[in-house]
């Protein structure tokens, strides 16, 4: 399934099979628009814990989201007064 262009970040994920009853959860946070991964949570845990661990990981992952967008909303925001760096005058609350 495609990405949507206007999405910003992509959260995906595994559940892999360890020894046992052991099972890894992962989660990576990455850039829709370039191929690498931005951020990866791991939580082990075992079948009859999952249910916990699920929930600890999405309590990771949901902050490290909120980060990643505030830093993008940051990065994107446009000067407001871009001829303040020649020193003229651009509106009325500029000099």
């Amino acid at each position: 399934m495609a990405v949507p262009e206007r999405a910003r970040l992509v959260v995906d994920g595994t559940i892999k099979m360890g020894k046992g009853d052991a099972v890894t959860l992962v989660a990576r946070v990455r850039d829709p628009h370039e191929a690498a991964t931005i951020e990866t949570l791991v939580i082990n845990a075992t079948l009859t814990t999952m249910d916990h661990a699920a929930e600890e990981l999405s309590s990771k992952v949901l902050p490290a989201v909120k980060a990643r967008i505030t830093a993008l909303e940051h990065k994107a925001e446009p000067d407001k007064h871009p001829i303040h760096a020649r020193r003229r005058r651009c509106c009325d609350r500029c000099w």
